[in-house]
């Protein structure tokens, strides 16, 4: 296999491990203080947790449910990293949900009871899609967000009226089979039933069958987490134009807002235009933002150079370890 990197394969086991080691013909060889990484790869965060306490992992990604627990006995080894990433519903706009129903499903969602007490820690509350951090841009917030939630449970039952759906609304949802989504799909279930009498079924499928189901449309509404691939908000935004069909959405006011973007005068021009338009996206309500992510790594004292990253790469060329010989 030919590398041009700081390092090179030297081992892959699949759904295992993936072993690699120093390059030396790497331009910068010289600067490269590790002389192997491996990366093991399991879906059982307890049993990486585990390993990193009996210190057998240097790095291991931990979930909010033990987040209380570590914080109390190792919060020098703790890492709060906000990521690039967004939760969200999607909609498919072929299946004929009202935007009145949207809505309101939207606004009986208690994002800051999610973060406090379901996931607690691994994620933000949202309620745009581009996630804050990102320089010259003000994240979305709607005006109905600041207001209490008995407030809210009355003005969606108001958008339910008005809709008129005439029987009982039932959803059916897909997501992947990932752990960081359990706790706030059923959670956010609960909420509806309980706020608008609305019920959904949700089917848990494997990673690799979800993306294909995604890729042909073949969804009422999914769940997933969306993480973008660079610094501005154009990556996550240009994904709603409507030439990208995989959500059927489209609206040649929002195609037109982005474009004039690549057009604008100055930064701050073009900030002014990808936020209207995704005030717009969010007028039309193809999506629900939920939450913007953050991972909580655990990184061991000896290990330096790893440091937070929105977008979730930590280039091994620049770490090293304290008690290397």
């Amino acid at each position: 296999m030919v590398s041009n990197g700081a390092f090179t394969l030297n081992k892959w086991v699949p759904l295992g491990e993936i072993a690699l080691v120093r390059n030396p013909q790497f331009h910068d060889a010289g600067a490269v203080a590790l002389g192997e990484v491996d990366y093991v790869m399991g879906d059982d965060h307890s049993a990486a947790l585990k390993r990193y306490e009996a210190d057998e992992l240097d790095v291991v990604s931990l979930l909010g449910a033990d987040l209380q627990r570590i914080q109390h006995e190792r919060p020098d080894e703790l890492h709060s990293n906000p990521q690039l990433t967004t939760y969200y519903f999607l909609f498919n706009m072929s299946a004929g949900i009202d935007p009145h129903v949207r809505r309101a499903l939207s606004m009986v969602i208690d994002r800051d009871v999610l973060e406090s007490k379901i996931v607690r820690g691994d994620q933000r509350p949202a309620y745009g899609l581009v996630p804050p951090g990102l320089p010259g841009y003000v994240v979305q917030r709607p005006e109905w967000a600041d207001l209490p939630m008995a407030e809210r449970i009355a003005a969606a039952k108001a958008l339910l009226a008005e809709a008129d759906i005439g029987k009982p609304l039932k959803i059916h949802i897909l997501a992947p089979k990932l752990d960081s989504l359990q706790l706030d799909i059923n959670a956010i279930l609960a909420m509806w039933h309980s706020a608008l009498g609305i019920d959904a079924e949700v089917e848990i499928v494997e990673p690799r069958i979800f993306l294909n189901r995604y890729d042909q449309n073949d969804f009422e509404v999914v769940y997933l987490p969306v993480t973008g691939d660079y610094l501005d908000p154009w990556d996550l935004l240009s994904g709603f134009l409507s030439d990208k069909k995989f959500d059927n959405y489209g609206n040649s006011k929002y195609d037109a807002l982005l474009d004039e973007s690549r057009r604008a005068a100055s930064s701050a021009d073009r900030m002014a235009l990808l936020r209207s338009a995704e005030a717009l996206l969010l007028a039309d309500q193809p999506l629900i933002p939920v939450s913007y992510g953050t991972v909580q790594l655990l990184v061991k004292p000896r290990l330096h150079g790893y440091e937070s990253a929105p977008l979730g790469i930590h280039p091994s060329r620049f770490l090293r370890v304290t008690d290397m010989p």
